[in-house]
């Protein structure tokens, strides 16, 4: 009896674990220890940070400036892969594809903003609220923890954001949502959608649902039109 007690427990405690690990709906990895190889340039620090919004620990990466002495504050531009990546993209095939860039005076930050989130919180009643909240954990939770864990200057001043398709439209929403925050923006082939129907008909990943709930006006809610800022976009 006593046996069959604790194989019970270990079972649900097995249950448990394995459902904390799985990846989410779209296959989002939250922490993406660095692969262990060589890369085209410099070697990053990895870090992580504790994800309130998603109670989860969430990785992200971090190039320093070759003058970083820690008795000097730089300021920090924080990059964002499109649909798919995560934390470690621009550091393999984004510097593959030509994006290497000069580091001297500046601090590089990595995030990882989910595969196929579009780099929202997801809408109440959706089947990821509470668990793919990625506008929260960039604004509320990443840059918090950047700022408290290098030295950085920590105001709009000091502090830039860019991405490239999926990431730059990040990039244009968060910069006009957060003026507050942010002192300049390149988006770079920003995935833009004119309306949310034509975004929910064209991705393959049916975010419709599982991020928006199919609520449009969630999705098309900006606080300004920044659509004529993008000339070029993806369906990333």
């Amino acid at each position: 009896m006593k046996h069959t007690f604790f194989m019970s427990l270990f079972l649900i405690a097995a249950m448990i674990l394995s459902a904390w690990s799985k990846p989410l709906w779209d296959g989002t990895i939250w922490n993406n220890p660095l692969p262990d190889y060589a890369y085209p340039g410099p070697v990053p620090i990895h870090g992580t940070y504790y994800s309130q919004s998603m109670n989860v620990n969430v990785g992200y990466n971090v190039l320093l400036p070759p003058e970083y002495d820690g008795s000097t504050r730089f300021p920090v531009i924080y990059v964002f892969g499109g649909g798919g990546t995560d934390e470690n993209w621009y550091l393999v095939s984004g510097i593959e594809a030509g994006f290497n860039p000069d580091r001297s005076g500046l601090i590089i930050v990595y995030g990882n903003g989910s595969r196929h989130g579009k780099y929202y919180d997801a809408a109440p009643g959706s089947p990821m609220d509470g668990h793919q909240m990625v506008e929260t954990t960039i604004i509320r939770e990443l840059i918090p923890a950047i700022d408290n864990t290098f030295l950085t200057i920590p105001s709009r001043d000091g502090r830039a954001i860019m991405g490239s398709s999926g990431g730059g439209l990040a990039s244009l929403r968060m910069a006009y949502k957060y003026p507050e925050m942010f002192a300049a923006t390149y988006p770079v082939a920003p995935a833009m959608f004119p309306t949310a129907a034509e975004a929910f008909n064209a991705l393959n990943d049916n975010v419709g649902y599982w991020m928006f709930n199919f609520d449009e006006s969630y999705y098309e809610a900006v606080p300004t039109d920044y659509s004529a800022t993008a000339s070029n976009s993806s369906n990333c």
